[in-house]
């Protein structure tokens, strides 16, 4: 698997554990998101 700046990232977002809270706060980028057992998962 090649990382680059994105893989990474997305790792590091995997490991946390979302609120509400912080899921309402995020910068609208395009990509729709939901919150699945406090994981943020990105939806395609």
């Amino acid at each position: 698997m090649r990382l680059n700046a994105e893989t990474v990232i997305l790792e590091k977002i995997k490991d946390k554990v979302w609120t509400d809270e912080e899921f309402m706060a995020l910068a609208d980028d395009g990509n729709r998101y939901e919150i699945v057992d406090g994981e943020l998962i990105l939806i395609s």
